[in-house]
C-alpha cells in the first residue's frame, strides 16, 4: 500500500476504456477517502488534475470519462448511508461491510450505487466491470463476494433485467427503491451517456456551468420540426445530425469553437426505435464537432415533434464575427455549393424519382439536405480575415439581404458566379429548376462572409487549405445606389425573386 493511502493497480489489469478507467478511478478515490480522510473536493481535484489520463509515480493512468468518475463519486459519498445497510443485508451473516476490505467496500458501495442509479448501464454489464475493478486489487477468491452482492442487489432493484429469486426474500424487509419516472428514465438511458463535460454533472442536475478566461461566450439556438425542418420519413440518425449541426454552423459564422450544447425534445412517443439511433448520431456528432451535451429538457407532444438546441461557442474577447460590420468596397465570399439542398428536398418530397438525376446525383443532393456541413475549419480564419459573416439558412438572396440591412450597405451579387453542384448546374442548363429557386431555397448552412481587398487572397488560400471552397461573388456597394443586395443575372438585368429566403410567417 502507497504511504499516501492510495492503492495501486497493476497496469495490465486496468480497462481500457474510457467508462472503466472512470469507474477504476472512483473506486481508487473511495478507497483514499474512507481510509485517509480525504475531503471530495480535494479528491476531484487531485485525480482530475494528476491522475486521470497522466502519470503518477511512474504508473500511467488511462483517460477517464470525467462526468462518469464525478458521478459514482459524489453519489457514494452522498447515499453511503443507504447503501452500506443494502451491502450488509446482502453479504454473508457474520461478514458486516466494515469488516471487508477498505478497497472491496468501495468497489461494492460504486457498484451498488451504479446498480440503482445509472440505469442507462445495463446491470449485467454493472456487474461484470466492479468484478475486473476487484479482480485489480485482491485474490479471485474474493472478487466472488463482488459478484454475489452485487448480482443480489441487481435482482432486487433490475428485476426484469436479472430475474426474481430465492435470494429476494433475504432483502424483502428493505423498501424499494423508487422506479425512475418515464422522464427520467429516458434522459439516464439515451442521453446521460453522452454528456462527458463535467460542467454537465452528469445530467443530474437542473443547470451545467461553463468556465471561460479571457473569452466571449457564444449563444446561438434553433429549432427542427418535423414537417418544416425535415420529413416525417427522415431517418432519427439524420434528425439528430441535423439539428446539432445547423447550431454549429452557426458558431463557425461567428468565428466560434464549438463549448457545448442543451437539448430539447418534444416527442409524440419514447419509442426505442426511434430514440436510439437519434441519440447514438447526437452523440456521435457530439464527439466529432467538441461540442458536449450540457442539459436540456423531454416533453410529450401530439405532435408534431420538434428538436431544439442551443449551443454555445467560445471566441477570444470581442472577435466574435457580426452581420452588421460589413464594409463599402469589401468582397462578398460564399462558401461550398448552392441550391443542393432545395433540390434534395424535392426529390424527397417526389419520392426520390426524377428522370433526369442520376440515382448517385439523387443521393448526394438528398445527403445535401439531411446532413448539412459545418465550416467549422474556417472560423478562425474568418476570425483573422472577415469584415462581417453568417450562415446560410433560409436561402442566400435573402441572407444576402439581410446582412446588408445589417450593416447599412448594399451588395451587388453575379448570380452567374454562385457556386453550384455539377447536379444543380445540370438542372439549371436543362430548365428542369431555375437558379433563382436555388438562390432562394435554403438549407445551404453554408457561410457567406465579407473581406476586404487585402484580405481576400489570405482567406481563400486558409479555406483552400482547410479543404474547403470559397468564392468570391460581388461587392459591398453604397446603400444609396438603391436596394440592399442586388442579383445580376449576367445580361445586365436585376433578378426579381418571387421569395427572396424562407420565413416561417
Amino acid at each position: 500500500m502507497a504511504d499516501n493511502g492510495r492503492k495501486q493497480a497493476p497496469e495490465g489489469e486496468r480497462k481500457a476504456n474510457r467508462r472503466g478507467a472512470a469507474r477504476l478511478a472512483a473506486v481508487q478515490a473511495l478507497y483514499q477517502m474512507d481510509i485517509a480522510g480525504a475531503g471530495i473536493n480535494d479528491v476531484f481535484a487531485e485525480f482530475e488534475s494528476h491522475w486521470l489520463g497522466g502519470e503518477v509515480e511512474g504508473e500511467k493512468y488511462l483517460p477517464a470519462e470525467m462526468a462518469f468518475f464525478r458521478d459514482i463519486v459524489s453519489g457514494v459519498v452522498r447515499d453511503q448511508k443507504k447503501l452500506d445497510p443494502l451491502i450488509d443485508e446482502a453479504l454473508a451473516s457474520g461478514w458486516p461491510l466494515k469488516r471487508i476490505d477498505a478497497i472491496l467496500r468501495a468497489v461494492l458501495r460504486a457498484g451498488v450505487y451504479e446498480m440503482q442509479h445509472r440505469r442507462d448501464v445495463p446491470g449485467r454489464v454493472v456487474v461484470s466491470e466492479y468484478v475486473d475493478v476487484a479482480n485489480a486489487f485482491v485474490e479471485r477468491e474474493e472478487t466472488g463476494m463482488v459478484n454475489a452482492v452485487l448480482d443480489l442487489i441487481g435482482r432486487r432493484f433490475r428485476g426484469a433485467e436479472f430475474g426474481r429469486w430465492s435470494g429476494w426474500e433475504m432483502m424483502a424487509d428493505t423498501p424499494l427503491e423508487p422506479a425512475l419516472s418515464g422522464e427520467d428514465d429516458l434522459i439516464a438511458r439515451y442521453f446521460r451517456p453522452l454528456a462527458h463535460d463535467p460542467g454537465a454533472f452528469a445530467l443530474i442536475d437542473d443547470a451545467a456551468i461553463l468556465r471561460h478566461e479571457g473569452e466571449d461566450i457564444v449563444v446561438t439556438t434553433d429549432a427542427v420540426v418535423e414537417g418544416v425542418h425535415y420529413l416525417e420519413s427522415d431517418p432519427p440518425a439524420s434528425i439528430a445530425c441535423k439539428a446539432l449541426r445547423v447550431n454549429i454552423s452557426d458558431l463557425a459564422a461567428k468565428g466560434a469553437r464549438p463549448a457545448g450544447f442543451v437539448l430539447t425534445l418534444a416527442l409524440t412517443s419514447a419509442s426505442d426505435a426511434w430514440l436510439r439511433p437519434f441519440a447514438d448520431a447526437l452523440g456521435a456528432d457530439a464527439d466529432r464537432f467538441c461540442c458536449p451535451l450540457l442539459g436540456g429538457d423531454t416533453v410529450a407532444t401530439p405532435g408534431p415533434q420538434m428538436v431544439s438546441i442551443t449551443a454555445f461557442g467560445r471566441v477570444p474577447e470581442n472577435t466574435m464575427l457580426r452581420r452588421s460590420t460589413a464594409r463599402l468596397g469589401d468582397c462578398v465570399l460564399v462558401s461550398g455549393t448552392i441550391g443542393d439542398a432545395t433540390l434534395g428536398l424535392a426529390l424527397l418530397k417526389s419520392g426520390a424519382k426524377a428522370a433526369d438525376v442520376a440515382e448517385a446525383e439523387a443521393a448526394f443532393l438528398i445527403d445535401r439536405y439531411r446532413l448539412p456541413q459545418p465550416r467549422m475549419a474556417l472560423a478562425s480564419a474568418l476570425r483573422r480575415y472577415a469584415s462581417a459573416a453568417m450562415d446560410v439558412s433560409d436561402g442566400l438572396a435573402g441572407d444576402a439581404a439581410r446582412l446588408c440591412r445589417a450593416s447599412g450597405v448594399a451588395a451587388s451579387i453575379d448570380a452567374c458566379r454562385v457556386p453550384l453542384s455539377a447536379a444543380a448546374a445540370a438542372r439549371v442548363a436543362s430548365g428542369n429548376v431555375a437558379l433563382a429557386t436555388l438562390l432562394s431555397g435554403g438549407d445551404d448552412y453554408e457561410i457567406l462572409c465579407t473581406v476586404g481587398e487585402a484580405g481576400r487572397d489570405a482567406l481563400i488560400a486558409a479555406a483552400q487549405d482547410a479543404g474547403i471552397a470559397l468564392t468570391e461573388i460581388g461587392r459591398v456597394i453604397d446603400a444609396r445606389a438603391g436596394g440592399a443586395c442586388r442579383f445580376d443575372d449576367g445580361t445586365g438585368r436585376e433578378m426579381v425573386f418571387t421569395r427572396a429566403a424562407f420565413s416561417h410567417f
